[in-house]
């Protein structure tokens, strides 16, 4: 038996509501009723920009192994493939204004003057832990991102939330199965997709399955 086209959407709304709040909504309820698998780019700005990603956090050391430069390197990585004629600067030459300069992680715009960026996108990130408990890893953050404009005198001309992103969002995985160097980076990668997307636009079946590719 087929669904009335208004029965088949109002199942569709909790699971949609259950992926990945509002934006995954209106693009899943696109997807049924226009056939568009595309998630169009929440801003646009970043195109053609000379663009520096500095990520910080309570913990932040830049070091290769710290969350928050791997998170950077991840973002950058994405944007500098998906977004058009954009510029992203290097991480290390980012961190190495930071190392000579004394930055107070405090002003996002002091940074992106520093390294003649155009744009910055900075990424606060709190709360970043691995495990579950002593047994599971699940990953856990939360991030507040900004874009400022460095050419309008650091207008800040985006921002948003992800106040508490979870991998996999069911389940864990062993301890046994992986190490925290190995889940870190699985975790860094997923954030930072998820981070990175509200620049460009993506298929929305990448919304679906993403859990499952842990056991691959």
């Amino acid at each position: 038996m087929r669904l009335p086209r208004r029965s088949f959407l109002s199942l569709l709304v909790p699971l949609a509501l259950s992926q990945s709040g509002c934006v995954g909504l209106t693009a899943q309820l696109l997807y049924v009723i226009k056939g568009d698998p595309q998630i169009p780019a929440e801003f646009e700005g970043l195109e053609g920009k000379r663009v520096a990603v500095v990520c910080v956090a309570n913990t932040s050391s830049y070091d290769p192994n710290s969350a928050s430069t791997q998170l950077a390197h991840a973002v950058s990585g994405l944007l500098r493939k998906k977004v058009k004629k954009i510029n992203v600067l290097r991480p290390d030459q980012i961190n190495n204004w930071i190392d000579n300069n004394n930055w107070n992680q405090v002003d996002f715009r002091e940074v992106g003057k520093g390294v003649n960026a155009e744009m910055v996108v900075g990424i606060d990130l709190e709360g970043f832990v691995l495990h579950e408990d002593a047994t599971l890893y699940k990953g856990r953050a939360s991030a507040t991102v900004r874009v400022f404009d460095i050419t309008r005198r650091g207008e800040k001309v985006y921002s948003f939330s992800v106040p508490n992103f979870t991998f996999p969002s069911n389940g864990g995985q062993h301890v046994t199965d992986t190490t925290d160097r190995q889940f870190q980076a699985r975790f860094v990668v997923e954030l930072a997709n998820h981070i990175a997307r509200h620049f460009y636009a993506y298929d929305v079946k990448e919304d679906f399955g993403r859990d499952a590719t842990l056991l691959q």
